[in-house]
């Protein structure tokens, strides 16, 4: 994913097109948007990898954002009547709603494609439940942006952009959505032979549109070419200069390339052409997009702001932990649960990064965790150690669980793209060990490059020496300041509307467009 955007989420009255970058830092005053933006990411990823009464799953394992309407912006002071003017290009009465946009590159299944797409989805509450709804789907490709609107029921009611619309309320047939409670609506049914005739009868009725505009094109009685050069255009998702080559050079009638032979990009008959075959594309796709973007989420990994404090002893059990708690609770069947293999390169990393290995003891069927230092024959149980090291070791064991690739070893299906979102990584340690693991993070971002595996850590802090060390390492080249990304919230107390303000790093470390003051407190 390449980017994300929040409309109508607490006080992210709209946070604008946010850019993800290998390392995003958040930093703000309390109360200012930070946690509500980074808890965005377990949120959806609680929302995908169970199944739900609607899109988003607002209390889960890993967030607690309440129902909808305690999630939805408000502001008692505020007397319009409609306060989410933002949302201009919704259609219906009801504007309380929370949009989030998500911008992808889009890869083929069959072939090497990369495609960039943006979808929205806009959510509501339904009229007599607690439960939340889709209301809106759009879907931009080419430049194509394409609207869905949908009843409580799951069933579309309208479809336009600005090339084309289509009142499915005014028909001869009302569509049944497969499923709105995917994250993306699912547009048609996920297998090729399944018995919805409606969704059938959407695709056919495009696909017989598309094939009587090329026929009248044409000049042409018979529907065989038609139909082979419509199905050519929708056989991937193409780009509108590929679409215009392959009419172009369609083996078609005199008449058909007299007339495309003068069409460019702006001409109206390619463009109405282009917006039919989105169209079927994005509903023929839908649940390949659902599916992509599932998978993102799904590769989300949070660490909370409290971890769970460190016990003397872990009770075993015959289990097969591949994933680290979001809290750090099953710390000890995590460690107890690696293999030698990987065990020494676990060593290798935490003596090379901080000094010290991390063991695991069996005693009388339970697990102790003890930290043993590499200049001393020494061994401490955890529980003996500083409070930090509980709040530290969830992270490092994180950081080097999906950025080696162990993760991965334990799992039949890889992630390839994590985003690692981390509340508060500086709780209870010394500024130096601060510092320490901010070089950790650039270290396990080159790690996870040298593996295949995209990493994108969000992390929310108030530590002045994590970025004080990330400007050395930029100024050091240890990591490109273009790969940096660091966002200032800032709240309107009156309005309760968060803005966030981008700065940056220089290539020489230097911070531009930071807060005046920022840091200080007198």
């Amino acid at each position: 994913m390449e980017s994300i955007r929040i409309k109508g989420l607490r006080c992210l009255y709209d946070t604008g097109d946010f850019e993800l970058k290998k390392l995003n830092i958040l930093v703000g005053i309390n109360s200012s948007g930070k946690s509500t933006f980074l808890r965005t990411f377990p949120l959806l990823r609680q929302s995908v990898e169970r199944k739900t009464r609607g899109p988003i799953l607002w209390s889960g394992h890993y967030i607690d954002f309440g129902t909808f309407e305690t999630s939805i912006y408000s502001n008692k002071n505020d007397t319009t009547p409609d306060f989410l003017d933002l949302f201009e290009e919704s259609s219906g009465d009801n504007k309380n709603k929370i949009e989030f946009t998500f911008s992808i590159n889009y890869e083929s299944q069959f072939i090497k494609r990369i495609t960039p797409l943006t979808f929205t989805i806009s959510i509501t509450k339904q009229k007599n439940s607690q439960n939340s709804y889709t209301h809106q789907f759009s879907c931009e490709v080419n430049k194509n942006k394409i609207f869905f609107d949908f009843d409580e029921s799951g069933t579309i009611t309208n479809i336009y952009s600005d090339i084309l619309t289509w009142d499915l309320k005014k028909s001869d047939f009302r569509f049944q959505v497969t499923d709105t409670d995917t994250l993306l609506p699912l547009l048609r049914p996920e297998t090729l032979f399944s018995s919805e005739t409606k969704t059938k009868q959407l695709l056919v009725t495009l696909r017989n549109q598309g094939k009587n505009i090329i026929k009248n094109l044409a000049g042409s009685t018979s529907d065989k070419k038609s139909i082979e050069l419509f199905n050519r255009l929708t056989r991937h998702i193409y780009s509108n200069e590929e679409k215009l080559n392959i009419i172009k050079i369609a083996d078609m009638t005199v008449k058909w390339k007299r007339t495309t032979s003068s069409w460019d990009l702006d001409s109206d008959g390619f463009e109405f052409l282009s917006g039919i075959i989105d169209l079927y594309n994005i509903i023929e796709y839908s649940p390949k997009f659902n599916d992509t973007l599932t998978e993102e989420f799904l590769g989300v990994r949070y660490i909370a702001p409290l971890r769970t404090s460190t016990q003397r002893y872990y009770r075993y059990q015959d289990i097969n932990i591949d994933e680290l708690d979001h809290q750090g609770e099953n710390m000890g069947m995590f460690i107890s649960n690696i293999s030698k293999v990987w065990k020494e390169k676990l060593d290798n990393w935490t003596i090379s990064e901080f000094g010290f290995t991390v063991t695991d003891e069996n005693v009388a069927g339970h697990t102790s965790i003890k930290i043993k230092h590499s200049n001393t024959l020494n061994s401490d149980n955890m529980s003996d150690m500083g409070f930090g090291y509980s709040q530290f070791l969830p992270i490092i064991l994180q950081l080097w669980s999906i950025s080696s690739g162990y993760e991965n070893s334990k799992k039949r299906r890889k992630t390839k793209n994590y985003i690692l979102a981390i509340e508060q990584p500086e709780l209870h340690l010394h500024p130096k060990l601060q510092a320490e693991l901010a070089s950790v993070f650039i270290k396990s971002i080159k790690l996870a490059d040298e593996n295949s595996i995209s990493v994108k850590i969000i992390l929310e802090t108030h530590s002045e020496a994590m970025i004080s060390k990330t400007a050395q390492l930029v100024m050091q080249k240890q990591i490109s300041n273009l790969d940096v990304g660091i966002h200032c919230f800032e709240q309107d107390i009156e309005s309760r509307k968060s803005q966030i303000k981008k700065a940056e790093f220089t290539e020489k470390g230097t911070l531009k467009n930071w807060p005046f003051g920022f840091f200080e407190y007198i």
